[in-house]
Formats: structure tokens, sequence, C-alpha cells
């Protein structure tokens, strides 16, 4: 775990206490003792912390540095999913906050999945395996989980200076690779990519998405289900801007 995401709470004054589930995590999982440095993220802000001491419930700490959340320099993707099943989109949700997404939009468009719960109890488990993930790669900041939103709003929503792609196999789409490689794709601009549901996106669905100068994207001559590949372009995505680090 190269990050640890503690509630703004356990801030108290100019020292950071632990306890509950975190608490048996350091003390039992990490063996943390007094004088163990400790890096952690409360709200918007790293601290740099040392463990002054340790009881049977809690861990105390001080604070000997702190400074804002940075993105690393990675160029910001969002990502715009069309409703699947649960578990299909537990999955997408926890794959992309390991890749650094900033924010992530689940759609509902002509042939998502129309009896998944997206209720709130469903997008805390999204916001949680959100924090997971991030936790893992080591990202700072979590990636935003947003309430779906309908198709027909997203003009709205994705701003057309930055990059709009759209993956589909209904389209003659340049491949990912071709299209990264253009002049136009520069290092500077945030990315859009959006993925149909299961049945993919519809042909009004494409000529809306045309007409907000999205480019239709593929990512070779195979097929991939829809979660497969918005976890796999968003990480060719990733890796090919990597060296801007």
């Amino acid at each position: 775990m190269k990050n640890l995401f503690l509630d703004s709470t356990c801030l108290q004054g100019k020292r950071v206490v632990i306890n509950g589930d975190q608490f048996h995590y350091l003390k039992n999982v990490r063996r943390l003792q007094e004088g163990s440095k400790l890096e952690t993220i409360i709200g918007n802000k790293r601290y740099s912390l040392v463990v002054s001491s340790i009881t049977k419930s809690r861990i105390i700490c001080e604070i000997a540095a702190q400074r804002d959340i940075q993105s690393n320099g990675w160029v910001p993707i969002y990502v715009y999913q069309g409703l699947l099943k649960s578990t299909k989109m537990d999955l997408v949700v926890s794959k992309l906050s390991e890749l650094g997404v900033s924010e992530f939009f689940p759609m509902k468009t002509e042939r998502a999945i129309p009896e998944i719960n997206t209720g709130i109890e469903r997008i805390n488990r999204w916001k949680r395996l959100a924090t997971e993930g991030t936790k893992v790669s080591g990202f700072e900041k979590t990636m935003t989980i947003h309430a779906p939103v309908r198709f027909d709003r997203l003009e709205n929503i994705i701003r057309q200076e930055d990059h709009i792609l759209f993956f589909s196999t209904l389209t003659r789409g340049n491949h990912i690779k071709n299209i990264l490689e253009s002049n136009r794709f520069a290092y500077n601009n945030s990315f859009h990519l959006l993925f149909g549901p299961e049945g993919g996106f519809s042909e009004d669905e494409i000529k809306m998405l045309l007409h907000l100068n999205a480019t239709p994207v593929t990512l070779g001559d195979f097929v991939l289900k829809s979660e497969t590949a918005s976890i796999v372009a968003t990480g060719f995505i990733r890796l090919y801007y990597s060296d801007v680090i």
C-alpha cells in the first residue's frame, strides 16, 4: 500500500490520532513502533508523520511536514462508461482508479443494463473501491465518482477543446496508437474516453458523439468486452503519456 487515507477527524491540533481499522492495520500488519515514520493523506494534504506513542486502541503521531496533494504531472483522464452489470462496473471502477483516472462518469445509454442499481449505496461502494485502488497505485488524488449521467447531457459536461475519444466497433475509427501519434493529441490537454455498454453505442449516439467532435477509435481488429476495453484503452493512454513525469 503506497497511500494511507485518513478521515479529517484524525487531525487533532498538531497531532494525528489513528484508531479503528486503520489502527489495527498499522499496528498488526505494518507493525509500527514509536519513532516510525508514516506518510498519509487527509483531505487535500499529504502529511509526513512520526509515531510518538501507541496505546491499546490508538496511534498518536506528530506532524513533521505537510503539503498539498499533487497530480504528479499525469495527463488528466476522464472516463465515461455505459452502465454494465454490477460486478463488471465494480471491476471497471477498481482498475481505473489504479490507473489514476481523474473522474468517472457512469452513463445511461440506449443499450445500458436497465435494472442495475445506481442508488446512493452503489455509488458509495464505487467510492470505496476507488479509494482502495488509489492506495495501491500511489496516486495522491482519488478518482471522483459521479452519479450516473444521461447520454444526451454529455455536451454540458465535456469541453470540446479537450481530446474526446469514443471506442466503437461500428465505426471505422483509427487505431488508438495512430491517434495518439498525431500532432493534434498533445500532452497539455485532458482526455475524455467514452465506452459503450455491453451492446455498444447506438447509431444515434454515435452521430451525437461525432457532432461533439469526438474521434472514433479502435483497439485493433479484435473485439473486447466493454469492461475490458475501458481498462485496456485507459491503461494504454496512461502508459503512452507516462514520460511526462
